[in-house]
């Protein structure tokens, strides 16, 4: 054989090594690329990380480290956050079983409905109206030096709207917190009226004062026309809106305070010596029905003719707060209080999905 045709076959040989290195290549690459490389070829690179020096193995485990705790960390943020919290599809509700129209469950922290029955639909708050009443007080409180005597026609014409009253003599000398409490424990129509007076110098300015509040949260299904929540035409609002203004209320520490206590004697005075033991109504009727790991820390009940049975209630369940508002409750004529049964009922809802969680 000729050397020229022997350099031609020794060519065309080193170009088909050549072409199969290229292809070998060219699979290998694509391989890692897709992932299907076997765990066999994947130990040099395991080889070749544990022959770094120790401060670089230091360093990553370091890292790493810090990493996991730090992914640890927001984990348990977001666990605590949603611990027990309980979206609208988690609660079983059968609202055959409840004699209110309207029902609003909220998450005073977020802001979040849980669960709603007919929340937009416009009823009359009763003495729900007193929330408000007392938030816009609070925020407009005179100074403590000042005082405030009941009037006679006052108490005479609460006492001819058949008000509910907390007892508070014409002629009787009471300070602010007498009047707060006198508003919302008992629901006193008289304190009411007179809590307004002092914080705003008239019922009407009050009033506004009230309606200003509604604007400032943006409702627009609400509307106050008095301080006591007598029967008023224009005195109206909604489940929703109602849980709205009272989860504004809980935020300031004072009103808390007040809607939170089951007790308050009011001051000294020449009419009562030992001043007026009042009491809430609602932590009575939670002594007798208890439910375990659940209860009511507070709230304001309400009842007109025209407005039934309403009650908005700060509720805590395995340690998670609720916002409940229950508005136009008819008398089941079992209890008598078919306000306190519709949120009994939905409390141990609440702590039925909670556990289910």
């Amino acid at each position: 054989m000729s050397r020229r045709r022997k350099r031609k076959i020794g060519k065309g040989k080193r170009n088909r090594i050549i072409l199969l290195i290229f292809l070998t290549f060219l699979f290998t690459s694509l391989t890692i690329k897709s992932g299907l490389v076997p765990k066999l070829f994947a130990k040099p690179l395991q080889n070749e990380n544990k022959n770094n020096t120790s401060d670089d193995k230091s360093t990553s485990t370091n890292s790493e480290k810090i990493e996991k705790e730090e992914r640890e960390n927001k984990f348990k943020e977001l666990i605590e956050k949603s611990a027990l919290s309980i979206n609208k599809k988690q609660i079983e509700i059968d609202r055959d079983l409840l004699n209110s129209k309207a029902v609003f469950i909220m998450d005073p922290e977020t802001g979040e409905e849980i669960y709603s029955l007919e929340k937009d639909t416009v009823h009359f708050p009763a003495s729900l109206t007193k929330i408000a009443n007392a938030i816009v007080a609070i925020e407009n409180e005179p100074s403590s030096e000042n005082l405030y005597v009941m009037g006679e026609e006052l108490v005479d014409r609460m006492i001819m709207d058949d008000a509910s009253m907390a007892g508070f003599f014409a002629g009787e000398t009471l300070c602010f917190n007498d009047l707060l409490y006198g508003t919302m424990l008992p629901s006193g129509g008289e304190a009411a009226v007179a809590l307004s007076e002092m914080a705003s110098g008239s019922e009407a300015n009050h009033v506004n004062r009230m309606n200003e509040l509604v604007e400032k949260l943006n409702l627009k299904q609400t509307h106050f026309a008095n301080t006591s929540g007598l029967h008023d035409i224009a005195n109206y609002t909604t489940a929703k809106e109602m849980a709205e203004i009272f989860r504004y209320s809980l935020k300031n520490p004072e009103f808390r305070e007040l809607i939170t206590a089951s007790s308050y004697t009011t001051s000294n005075t020449e009419e009562h010596p030992e001043g007026i033991y009042l009491c809430y109504s609602l932590l009575n009727y939670q002594y007798e029905n208890s439910i375990e790991n659940a209860e009511f820390l507070g709230g304001k009940t309400g009842f007109t003719e025209e407005a039934n049975f309403c009650l908005a209630s700060l509720a805590k369940v395995l340690d998670k707060e609720y916002i409940i508002v229950t508005l136009d409750a008819k008398d089941n004529e079992y209890t008598g209080h078919p306000h306190f049964d519709d949120q009994h009922y939905i409390l141990n809802k609440l702590k039925e999905a909670s556990l289910s969680d």
